[in-house]
């Protein structure tokens, strides 16, 4: 299968995240699925066109500890209950634990393997070419609603034999949350997956840039609901599970992002470049 420009829809589970322990969440388990949090971290956005820093509020995955920042009395239809900000203890194990793709904090938004490949052979999401555009989201009252906005760069590839390698080149934070998870739960022979590094705003593919809807902070808060997302023929508001790809040429995949991008931001929302990365505490050793 060659590389070539593609175009995803990328259906991840929409429930929220709720506290498990006091006004903590716990590392969420293998076996409790993948969902989102509310956020809160200091980060990068466009406001009026300017980047600006400071606290920002956004929907996401982060699968490690969170403790809830604010509870939000009066959630908004679709709006999150909680306000989480992420923090993460190293682990006595990785095995059992849920990794964090796609994952927007650091230099760069970066992809690395969820639903690349079944049991039985690749996905089209193994071979996506430089400037293919994958909008991560949910369905929500049978409407597609995005929480990250990926724009491929560049990749490198890893395995079970070699994931080890990858230390070398990413944050060591990132490394942790993402691969030793991934890698506890790999068996059998070395089957490849993408690194995906994600396009900024100062190193984009032809203007284009990987990005999350977001808000600055306020105390106290309702939140937003995540943004949907109308692309007649590209989106299908009815898919609740899996993807949905077409092949594109680079002019499509401009047009389709810029249409994303300017939704995003008809709809309130600003846009979110990279959040901090979350901090380490206590934990094993």
């Amino acid at each position: 299968m060659s590389d070539c420009i593609r175009f995803v829809q990328f259906i991840h589970p929409g429930g929220e995240h709720a506290p498990d322990i006091g006004n903590l969440r716990s590392w969420n388990k293998t076996n409790q699925g993948h969902k989102r949090k509310f956020l809160r971290s200091s980060g990068t956005y466009l406001s009026s066109h300017v980047q600006r820093i400071g606290e920002i509020d956004f929907w996401g995955e982060w699968e490690p500890e969170s403790v809830i920042a604010e509870a939000i009395s009066s959630p908004l239809l679709h709006g999150p209950r909680n306000v989480f900000r992420p923090h993460w203890q190293l682990p006595d194990s990785f095995e059992g634990l849920q990794n964090t793709d796609p994952f927007v904090f650091g230099k760069r938004i970066c992809y690395m393997g969820c639903q690349q490949r079944t049991r039985r052979w690749e996905t089209r999401l193994r071979h996506l070419d430089r400037g293919s555009v994958v909008l991560f989201g949910s369905q929500v009252a049978g409407v597609f609603v995005v929480d990250t906005v990926f724009v491929v760069q560049s990749w490198i590839e890893h395995s079970a034999a070699t994931y080890a390698e990858i230390a070398r080149c990413v944050d060591s934070t990132y490394f942790d949350v993402t691969f030793r998870p991934w890698y506890a739960a790999v068996e059998g022979p070395f089957p490849t997956w993408r690194l995906y590094f994600g396009a900024t705003i100062d190193d984009p593919v032809n203007d284009m840039y990987s990005f999350f809807p977001c808000l600055q902070a306020t105390t106290p808060t309702r939140g937003f609901a995540r943004p949907s997302v109308e692309l007649e023929g590209f989106v299908n508001p009815a898919l609740r599970q899996g993807k949905k790809a077409e092949e594109v040429t680079m002019a499509q995949a401009i047009a389709l992002w810029t249409k994303v991008r300017d939704q995003v931001v008809d709809q309130g929302l600003l846009i979110g470049l990279g959040a901090d990365m979350p901090a380490k505490v206590g934990g094993a050793t």
